[in-house]
């Protein structure tokens, strides 16, 4: 008896054209989850391309375990590649004719022992990674949420230093403003942290859950900051999950709305 086919893979379009490999692996390994390897130990992403050579704009990626299909779905789906960008993204899952294109080369048929036995480790290593990044080694689903500081959002382009000078209140306004707001999507925050130092204008928002910094992440990443005076409302922010404790600057004088124990 065959076992059951389980599909792992994602067609997306509305990326942007002069995207290269390298970006589409880094965002959805990123946000998704482990992007898998073919025999030729490259990441399985396909990009698909014009007669004339040129990038549609359409790809297919195959991640290492299916729960990453959710992810994918649930962060990328109707959100630009680039923070800022025009064009969104749509994601479906694949169906399972992705196989015959034979995604990352030679087929697993076609394999030497050696190379066989080469990719097999490197898919375990793969998963042993992927297991080592969840919170609990236990849990049947891969969580989009790495670690505890994984309940950490880090948002980029929120403020600049002449709004910060211009305005002294500025700081707190936007501590109240990221608090009331997850507030009332009932997203419990524990700290705000504005970085006034860093010149990308950088603030942390943490979460008693991870479910909510996902949430927040979604619904944050890519759109446009507005909702207090003195801050423009076409700005584009960027937001991403934290993989360690920010060590970002700050005045010593900015204290965190709530206390920001781990």
């Amino acid at each position: 008896m065959k076992p059951e086919q389980v599909n792992r893979a994602i067609y997306v379009i509305g990326i942007p054209k002069d995207a290269n490999r390298e970006e589409i692996e880094d965002e959805f390994g990123r946000f998704c989850g482990i992007i898998d390897v073919g025999a030729d130990q490259k990441k399985r992403v396909k990009m698909y391309y014009n007669d004339d050579g040129t990038f549609k704009g359409e790809a297919l990626i195959v991640f290492l375990r299916p729960e990453s299909i959710t992810s994918a779905l649930n962060l990328m789906d109707d959100q630009p590649l680039r923070y800022g960008g025009t064009e969104k993204l749509q994601i479906q899952e694949a169906d399972f004719s992705y196989k015959k294109e034979q995604v990352g080369a030679t087929t697993a048929a076609k394999l030497s022992r050696a190379d066989r036995k080469t990719l097999d480790l490197k898919r375990a290593e793969l998963e042993r990674a992927r297991t080592a990044w969840s919170s609990d080694e236990e849990a049947e689903e891969v969580k989009p949420t790495l670690n505890k500081h994984a309940k950490i959002v880090i948002v980029r382009n929120v403020f600049t230093k002449p709004e910060l000078d211009d305005d002294p209140t500025l700081i707190s306004e936007i501590k109240e403003e990221l608090i009331g707001t997850n507030s009332a999507k009932g997203r419990e925050v524990t700290s705000v942290q504005v970085y006034d130092l860093e010149p990308e204008g950088i603030v942390t928002v943490k979460f008693k859950e991870f479910d909510h910094a996902t949430a927040f992440l979604k619904q944050a990443n890519g759109r446009l900051w507005e909702g207090i005076e003195g801050v423009s409302e076409n700005r584009y922010i960027k937001a991403e999950l934290a993989s360690d404790r920010p060590k970002f600057r700050k005045s010593r004088g900015d204290e965190a709305v709530q206390s920001d124990s781990d």
